[in-house]
């Protein structure tokens, strides 16, 4: 009886596996939102995936004249992946370190977040690949 329970538990595990990694790796072909624009990237620094951190599109024109004013997503692993609005924007870029004594590092330079002058130019189309490769000072 022992052995059943050990191969059925192995073939759950094998099929939970299998099902996460298909569901996973599924990614919308077009937006969710109607009129809003996919937009995939890569964020390195000095060539290195940036680990972990937040991307921010901020309009360049009135936050409240564009649907959904800014929009922030997660980089895991240097990947981003979110939906905006057609339109300028400027990108702030954030790259967190281990939270120490509950306060959160941030580890890019200022001119890659809240002095910012990255900009993103998001045009009509169902999706788009905007790729930040920032270089730290001296490079």
């Amino acid at each position: 009886m022992q052995v059943k329970y050990t191969v059925n538990s192995r073939l759950m595990t094998w099929g939970l596996l299998f099902v996460i990694s298909v569901t996973g790796c599924q990614k919308p072909a077009v937006p969710i939102t109607r009129g809003m624009v996919v937009v995939e990237g890569e964020v390195t620094l000095d060539g290195t995936p940036v680990p972990a951190g937040r991307v921010v599109y901020i309009p360049k024109q009135s936050p409240e004249s564009v649907p959904g004013g800014e929009f922030a997503t997660a980089i895991t692993n240097g990947k981003y992946t979110l939906e905006l609005s057609p339109g300028a924007y400027r990108v702030e870029i954030f790259q967190f370190g281990e939270s120490i004594n509950d306060q959160v590092p941030q580890l890019l330079p200022s001119k890659f977040n809240t002095e910012s002058t990255l900009t993103a130019d998001i045009s009509g189309t169902a999706s788009s690949q905007i790729n930040f490769s920032l270089q730290s000072t001296g490079k």
